[in-house]
């Protein structure tokens, strides 16, 4: 049956292609004549069989668009959701440009927002020179409302698609670009961050290319119109495979890829400057130099590069056979493979793949600067072609880290009554150059970098600190963070809050981890790092003291107004809940901050101000539960893929779970329906989704097309991040083991666990309905908030608290051992 579905898809999108173009408008009085292409998306309506009627309706409700050039044709290609759209669908755009190419002074291609930075991205590879304007754009919601904002993005991108037709002399734009509204960006550095912005389309890694309005001011960077240089490229490699890194990462996942023949080169999503956990070093090495697979890095943050000599972490990587891609975005870097693949030479294996990466580093569509390319380029010029170093003299496998739970002081306070505990993890703040040049954990110990940078600290608090890890972050596992739950546990009560000091690059997971480890803990646990190392000018000093200042900040509040406390993180100028908190930038000062869809707790300058965000919240006692299942992989969409990669990953014997990252409200290829049905009834693994767009929701209550998912059985998941899931996903698994539940109970228990809002990582209106849309979709008994609470109080680990060792302490011991003798 899918067979047939997609033969008749190709089928009416072949038709589409083979139709002439028709003309909607001719206005002698403007200038320039513009082809309007069409593949789908919310501007265009769907009440024609005919894709040219459908087409046409959306133009005739656009007023004045007659004045907008001198001629206006169109051609409807296909009309799909963008999620929907195979590689072949993608190379129909540049085709049809190609062929029309002298035709024209400008195209204006209208496509759904979900993925059209990958077809954007695509279309800039495939006509790499021409030179003439391409213009992306769409709307965010239906063209037949009034207030679309359909109405203003076409008519702005036909502006930009014709401005400087008639004159050589006059300012014009020449390359591929997105508009929505005001705002012109370069495609091959445009990302998505959900529809529920005005402007879903942006690029953070680089300035905007212009504004569009009355006028349009275009910026220096962007290119003008230029004499067509075109080399066309029809590129439908599909043996391309993107792998996001989560906080431990699920090796066998990645191992899988390695391993599939059908895949040729892999995109690894990395942490921070392009940082890659050691455990994934040999898989690396084995799928470059043993399977001959191109294996490209860029960073998975919003901001910054893949600067992978900047961290040990990284270089060994790069020694490995992997090849930074530097600030390019995860469409630009997946579809530059695609390019890569489709267009490399070589006799044999290696110089083929000499040849990727030399396609992969040159710039093509401005998606990666000039300068980097060439330096790139020079330094890959023959890694391929020469006999790979042995993975031994780069690589040893890590050794289980010993924790150090020695409680030192630091400092004593004649000033203030407050008492702080610092734990400290290790990161870029305990970091010193090494002989080769890179970042690596310092030897040096603690109490010399806090007198280098807090010395007289007993103004502000008493402070002891305990060593527990000293490990980069991007190794950091699940059983750091067991220790470093069970450590606070132990000492909370002897101190007025706790600095968990962290390296950034996994400090999200750690944070969301202990925020489900700790629940209804009644201190202030506060994760802080640097960007830079410690031993020099950094942030570091700032964090960790502005961390300080928020816990005694909410002691100082009168109790009727306290806030709660909890897990947090203090960076930059904000402090944030754990359970909502993402690292958006490898190199600004305010590395992290909360989406867009959740608010901060404060906000830390000379003033601390404090915000009560989760007051709402259900107060719950506390407990302490580390048993997360580590069988969780992560799976995120991108355009095009290969849709067998997702039913391997769920026939995975080592996956207990998946969670999906979906498009904008949890949108994914209409496919992954039945493999989201055949992993819950058929394998009794929990499948989970989210948008992994910064403002982006898995709405529960949405589209018929949505419900077709929750339907199969995957769990929406609101308004939650992916750092956040992950580890909830992975707290819901450990307690079902626990209880031993299987078949539909269990994906009851789970549903309605990710469904109760613990530390405010949920709103609560996606919890209730969550609980009135899966009533009758796993056909279980109705697991209650009790029931939940029941469990976390039944598996709740014990732990030893501390005495306190102060002589008023002592003198009462020592008063009750004196009672006992007499």
């Amino acid at each position: 049956m899918k067979e047939k579905n997609n033969s008749k898809e190709l089928i009416i999108s072949e038709k589409a292609n083979s139709q002439e173009v028709l003309t909607f408008s001719t206005n002698p009085n403007r200038e320039g004549r513009v082809l309007i292409l069409a593949v789908g998306g919310a501007g265009i309506p769907n009440t024609h069989y005919n894709l040219n009627e459908n087409l046409r309706e959306a133009l005739e409700k656009i007023p004045y668009l007659v004045d907008s050039a001198q001629k206006i044709d169109y051609l409807a290609l296909l009309k799909k959701d963008s999620a929907d759209m195979t590689a072949q669908d993608v190379a129909s755009i540049a085709t049809t440009i190609y062929q029309y190419q002298n035709a024209y002074d400008g195209f204006v291609v209208v496509a759904g927002t979900d993925t059209m930075p990958y077809a954007a991205s695509a279309t800039a590879f495939a006509l790499r020179g021409m030179g003439t304007p391409i213009i992306f754009t769409g709307a965010t919601f239906d063209v037949q409302e009034w207030d679309t904002d359909f109405r203003l993005n076409l008519p702005n991108a036909i502006k930009v698609a014709t401005m400087g037709a008639a004159d050589v002399n006059a300012p014009s734009f020449g390359e591929v670009g997105i508009l929505f509204d005001d705002s012109l960006s370069r495609a091959t550095a445009a990302i998505n961050r959900g529809t529920r912005s005005n402007n879903p389309i942006y690029t953070p890694r680089v300035s905007k290319l212009g504004d569009v309005g009355w006028t349009i001011k275009l910026e220096s960077i962007a290119k003008q119109r230029h004499p067509s240089q075109l080399n066309y490229s029809y590129n439908i490699n599909v043996n391309v495979a993107y792998f996001d890194l989560v906080s431990e990462t699920h090796i066998s996942s990645f191992n899988q890829l390695v391993e599939d023949k059908t895949v040729r080169g892999i995109v690894i999503g990395a942490f921070g400057a392009g940082n890659v956990p050691g455990l994934l070093i040999p898989s690396i090495y084995q799928a470059v130099y043993e399977k001959g697979k191109a294996v490209a890095v860029i960073t998975n943050n919003k901001k910054g590069s893949s600067d992978m000599g900047l961290y040990d972490v990284g270089a060994r990587a790069v020694k490995a056979g992997a090849i930074s891609l530097g600030p390019m975005t995860k469409a630009a870097a997946i579809e530059k493979m695609r390019y890569a693949l489709n267009n490399a030479k070589g006799e044999d294996q290696m110089k083929f793949l000499q040849d990727v990466a030399r396609l992969l580093l040159t710039a093509v569509a401005e998606e990666i600067p000039k300068d980097f390319s060439r330096q790139a380029v020079n330094l890959i010029r023959d890694r391929f072609s020469k006999k790979p170093l042995p993975l031994s003299l780069f690589y040893k496998e890590l050794k289980k880290s010993q924790a150090n739970y020695t409680v030192k002081t630091y400092c004593r306070s004649k000033y203030t009554k407050y008492k702080i505990l610092t734990i400290s993890m290790g990161g870029t703040f305990y970091m010193e150059i090494n002989s080769a040049g890179s970042l690596w954990p310092t030897k040096r110990p603690l109490g010399d970098l806090l007198d280098i940078k807090v010395n007289g600290l007993e103004r502000l608090t008493s402070l002891d600190y305990i060593e527990l890890h000293n490990t980069d972050s991007t190794d950091i596992t699940h059983t750091h963070r067991k220790e470093l739950a069970r450590v606070i546990a132990k000492y909370k009560d002897h101190y007025d809050g706790i600095v968990v000091l962290h390296g950034t690059d996994t400090l999200a997971y750690s944070a969301s981890s202990l925020s489900y480890m700790l629940i209804g803990i009644d201190k202030d646990v506060i994760f802080t790092g640097a960007q830079k190392p410690g031993y020099g000018s950094s942030d570091f000093d700032r964090n960790f003291v502005k961390s300080i200042k928020a816990i005694i900040t909410r002691l100082k509040q009168p109790v009727s107004e306290r806030v709660r406390p909890g897990v947090k993180v203090a960076f930059g100028d904000k402090l944030m809940i754990g359970s909502t908190v993402i690292k958006e930038d490898e190199h600004g000062i305010n590395a992290f901050a909360p989406v867009e869809k959740h608010p901060v707790a404060g906000k830390l300058a000379y003033q601390i101000e404090l915000y009560d965000i989760t007051k709402n919240v259900k107060k719950r006692p506390f407990t302490l539960y580390t048993e997360f299942d580590s069988g969780v992989a992560y799976y995120e969409c991108i355009s095009a893929i290969d849709i067998r990669q997702f039913e391997r990953l769920i026939e995975n014997p080592e996956v207990s779970a998946v969670l999906i990252g979906g498009y904008d409200t949890g949108n994914m290829p209409q496919q992954m329906k039945y493999y989201i049905s055949t992993a819950v009834n058929s394998y009794d693994k929990p499948i989970a989704f989210i948008s992994h767009n910064d403002n982006g929701i898995a709405e529960i209550n949405a589209s018929p097309r949505i419900k077709e998912f929750i339907k199969a059985g995957g769990i929406a998941l609101g308004d939650m991040i992916k750092e956040s899931a992950f580890q909830k996903l992975g707290f819901a698994q450990g307690v079902v083991k626990k209880l031993g539940l299987t078949g539909h109970e269990k994906m009851g228990f789970v549903r309605k666990f990710m469904h109760t809002n613990f530390v405010g990582e949920i709103s609560d209106h996606f919890c209730y309905a969550g609980d009135l849309v899966y009533k009758k979709i796993f056909n279980a008994k109705t697991i209650t908030d009790i029931d939940i609470q029941k469990s976390l109080d039944r598996f709740t680990e014990r732990y030893r608290k501390v005495r306190c060792h102060t002589k008023n302490t002592k003198r009462k011991v020592l008063k009750k051992k004196h009672k006992k003798r007499k």
